[in-house]
């Protein structure tokens, strides 16, 4: 689409583009003024409407794992549309949790390549281009796939959740409106209604009115006595950013503030702009875990650390110095304790023999100490500087020497059974483009039946070759964080399954 610039700026608030007869009229001027119209529009329209309300149909059958979802109109990106009904297959092996029903828009650019009669009958020139909306249902989120050819932008909202375990099926936006009843408030003409004129449907809204203050007044009492609270969920994480937003993700959850519940049924993204200000912070402390590679900072998001300090625990030989009751000094150091000092079997005493004078040894001389010249073992800690790259990174290893580089990374995880292992499909891979530094979280359901699970990498998806064992997890674990560091055990995927079970869907997002 050639056009010359987009000039529409909402927090202009201009109402209206007043054309000359003596001055061009501009592509952007006539676009302008649509954009205009449709954002009066909008304003209008979100008061009214939430995104993703079910105005009417969209009507549900289940069948096992099969939803057959009948023809609706939905209320999306500012429209209200009306979706063609579609037949969804969810997952068979998933028996708990919940997948959702999605309704996909498309926005394509229509020019006369695609509708012939876009062109001047005059001249045989081609007109103006069109955005051409095409809804449809979907059985996953597809706002991360790739745009079909000559489509400009794509929009995903949930229309239904599907509870796996009951097969019930619920619409996502419960409250279809924005509008409440108490803003219509002192609105209404009520003192024209008399008693022969009175409606049901005037009846009702009275009674809602009645009922509304009546919560109101019960969620006061609530808010007095317990104040606000989480009751589960709703725990955000920080996801991708593109240099100027970054990916807030809110959990699905509850909690009540002053008085009103908050509901999420899914997770939702907020674009959050990034800080330009930084703080640095210092002495943030950590014990070090056996087992334990990633340690989540108190204070986050990160920019960058600039120093990493360790107390790291060593044995060393040292020799006794030429000057009895003297001292030795301790390499590397600062020394932070002097733990223990021995010769063969012999432990000398901390206080009797000798004393920690700042990085040394110090022998009083009034007790027992090795022979001058001779050899002795002494174990410390000390404050080791950190070297990033080498003994830390900020987030995972991809992209360093001697790791994986930042590439794209296909994964391929199969569960285990008494008897076997599910085979290679290439349609339950996943892949993730990893940058520098970056780390990829892996997640599944638990499969029944299961005695392990195995999760397999490789840089490409094309046969089973491709995939290489990284790693075995066991039968209670359902996630696996790819950091970089562990090492390909070797093994591709098996070519059949031998295990007589179905591995779920796997889910994979950036740590």
């Amino acid at each position: 689409m050639s056009i010359s610039r987009d000039t529409f700026d909402p927090t202009k608030n201009y109402k209206r583009v007043r054309y000359h007869q003596d001055r061009d009229l501009l592509d952007s001027e006539l676009n302008e003024q649509q954009d205009i119209i449709n954002n009066e529009r909008r304003k209008l329209a979100d008061i009214l409407f939430k995104e993703g309300a079910i105005v009417s149909g969209f009507g549900v059958t289940v069948a096992a794992n099969v939803l057959t979802v009948a023809e609706g109109l939905v209320y999306i990106d500012g429209c209200l549309e009306r979706v063609p009904g579609a037949v969804l297959t969810y997952d068979p092996a998933k028996t708990s949790g919940a997948d959702y029903v999605y309704v996909e828009l498309l926005k394509y650019n229509y020019g006369y390549n695609q509708d012939a009669v876009l062109i001047n009958p005059a001249t045989g020139e081609p007109t103006a281009e069109r955005e051409k909306w095409v809804l449809s249902l979907k059985d996953h989120d597809t706002s991360g796939e790739a745009l079909p050819n000559n489509v400009t932008q794509r929009k995903v909202v949930a229309v239904h959740k599907f509870d796996r375990e009951t097969g019930d099926v619920t619409a996502t936006v419960r409250e279809k409106s924005n509008l409440y009843l108490q803003d219509l408030l002192g609105t209404l003409p009520g003192s024209r209604i008399t008693v022969a004129s009175i409606t049901e449907d005037q009846l009702a809204f009275a009674a809602a009115e009645g009922l509304n203050s009546l919560l109101q007044n019960l969620a006061e009492r609530t808010y007095d006595q317990a104040g606000s609270y989480l009751v589960k969920g709703l725990d955000s994480f920080i996801g991708d950013n593109d240099g100027e937003n970054v990916e807030v993700i809110t959990n699905a959850g509850r909690a009540y503030i002053q008085g009103f519940r908050l509901q999420k049924d899914m997770p939702t993204t907020t674009l959050v702009p990034k800080s330009t200000a930084v703080k640095s912070v210092r002495g943030e402390q950590k014990t070090y875990v056996v087992g334990t590679r990633r340690y989540a900072l108190n204070n986050t998001p990160l920019k960058e650390t600039t120093q990493v300090e360790g107390i790291v625990e060593i044995v060393s030989n040292i020799t006794r110095g030429s000057v009895g009751g003297g001292e030795d000094l301790l390499v590397p150091n600062p020394v932070v304790d002097i733990l223990e000092v021995s010769q063969g079997a012999t432990v000398f005493q901390e206080g009797a023999d000798w004393q920690q004078s700042g990085n040394y040894v110090d022998w009083l001389g009034s007790g027992n100490e090795p022979a001058i010249g001779t050899t002795y073992t002494v174990r410390w800690t000390y404050t080791k500087q950190m070297i990033e790259g080498t003994d830390y990174v900020d987030g995972g290893w991809f992209g360093r020497s001697g790791h994986p580089a930042a590439d794209e990374h296909f994964y391929l995880i199969t569960v285990q059974s008494a008897t076997g292992e599910t085979q290679y499909d290439s349609a339950k891979v996943v892949s993730r483009d990893t940058l520098n530094g970056e780390i990829n979280r892996l997640s599944w359901l638990p499969v029944s039946g299961a005695t392990g699970y195995r999760i397999y990498r490789g840089t490409q998806n094309t046969v089973r070759a491709d995939f290489q064992r990284l790693k075995d997890v066991a039968a209670g674990v359902t996630s696996y964080t790819d950091d970089g560091v562990d090492e390909i055990v070797g093994g591709n995927p098996p070519a059949s399954n031998t295990s007589g079970l179905t591995m779920s869907q796997i889910g994979r997002a950036h740590v």
